[in-house]
């Protein structure tokens, strides 16, 4: 079932360290999260490498914001780690999915992120897939985050935990 999300809010599983959430952020079932900063995707010089005890991750490369600041570009073809303002810090018996917001998909840029588990405290983001050139503005509404109900067998204790939950 999903939570409602002032619910989040108020038990702070989602913060706003640096830039203090906007009232059109909440939604009737989620929260929107906004664009930090975005960092293409490159296998060309280091693959991807997944092994069952560690993960060797792509080449990251930083996008610069164009337009006097204040956007960033993405090539059709490309895809794109984007990293938002807002940070969770999940408890037990909580789980936490990401959802592109619908402009993104109609216009040919699909969001997706894998489940965020009980236990994780970091910031938020997603993989952006980029099947259209587009802009998207910095600190602009780009998805939406969705608390539900979970029955955690566990804590997630992995290498994506920040110890500073408000860095």
């Amino acid at each position: 079932m999903i939570i409602n999300p002032k619910i989040a809010i108020k038990e702070e599983w989602i913060r706003f360290p640096s830039e203090p959430m906007m009232e059109s952020q909440l939604q009737p079932n989620g929260i929107d999260i906004r664009i930090r900063e975005a960092h293409l995707l490159s296998g060309d010089v280091i693959p991807f490498q997944l092994y069952h005890n560690a993960t060797i991750h792509v080449n990251r490369r930083q996008l610069e914001l164009e337009g006097g600041n204040s956007y960033f570009t993405f090539e059709k073809g490309n895809s794109y780690n984007i990293e938002c303002f807002e940070m969770a810090h999940i408890p037990k018996n909580v789980v936490a999915l990401i959802y592109g917001r619908s402009s993104l998909n109609r216009n040919g840029l699909l969001a997706r992120a894998s489940l965020y588990d009980s236990g994780y405290n970091n910031y938020v983001g997603f993989t952006l897939y980029a099947f259209n050139r587009g802009h998207i503005e910095y600190a602009s509404r780009v998805a939406q985050i969705v608390f539900m109900e979970a029955g955690s067998s566990s804590l997630y204790n992995g290498q994506y935990n920040s110890d500073d939950f408000t860095r």
